[in-house]
């Protein structure tokens, strides 16, 4: 079939490459929806941002739909495909001042039309899945400070499964179930979340080091890592 290719990336790759761009160039998606199998949708730095993943060239009625999307407001269309578009589409999203880009295996970013390329952050985005991407995200990685592993006993999972999308355990930014790195402030988002509880044989403290005040009872009371409350004991299971 003219225009059939098996994409290289899957949605949860693409969306991760896109939203990584997206934040690069200073237009971070502050809204993001998958309104149907197929289609990722984010705003955010005055544009509407579309994801397609397809295994034909994206045509001319998608970037139409785009179009009418947001005829009502103020915001800049931009459309990713995985798959890349028809010639009638780029001649068509060229026309009418669509921001066209194609994502490759690598998660590299590749403008298609003059609105595309007027976008481009002037520093060099360094794509999220080549090896200099990998290496970034270890570097990343390496800046943020993790507390020392509990022992196994002390520690009580907190529930994670909320559909489609996952926030980020160390900032909070959204991503899609997919994704394994956050595209904020790197946080390795494969492994579990975990509620803390401090040893018995240790003092519990808060952030930065204070003390812990001890309830009427005479017994410390912890501040809540997943709402901030104070109002909890800490309980003596011996």
């Amino acid at each position: 079939m003219v225009g059939y290719m098996d994409p290289t990336l899957s949605l949860a790759e693409a969306y991760h490459a896109a939203q990584t761009w997206l934040i690069h160039a200073g237009a971070v998606p502050e809204r993001v929806d998958e309104p149907v199998d197929g289609v990722i949708e984010m705003e955010g730095g005055g544009l509407f941002s579309r994801i397609r993943y397809d295994r034909l060239k994206v045509g001319q009625a998608a970037i139409l739909a785009l179009l009418k999307h947001v005829a009502e407001t103020d915001l800049s269309p931009v459309l990713f495909s995985v798959s890349g578009y028809s010639d009638s589409a780029q001649a068509f999203g060229e026309n009418h001042a669509v921001a066209l880009y194609t994502i490759d295996s690598t998660g590299d970013v590749i403008p298609h039309t003059a609105a595309a390329r007027l976008l481009m952050p002037q520093e060099d985005f360094i794509p999220p899945f080549s090896a200099a991407g990998e290496d970034h995200y270890v570097v990343v990685m390496e800046g943020i400070e993790e507390e020392e592993p509990p022992e196994e006993e002390y520690v009580e999972e907190l529930a994670t499964d909320r559909g489609s999308w996952k926030d980020c355990p160390n900032c909070g930014t959204s991503h899609h179930a997919d994704a394994s790195f956050c595209v904020t402030c790197g946080a390795d988002l494969t492994k579990r979340v975990v509620h803390l509880k401090p040893r018995p044989s240790q003092s519990p403290r808060r952030e930065g080091g204070t003390p812990v005040p001890e309830s009427p009872t005479g017994r410390p009371t912890l501040r809540c890592r997943t709402c901030g409350s104070h109002d909890i004991e800490l309980l003596n299971n011996t």
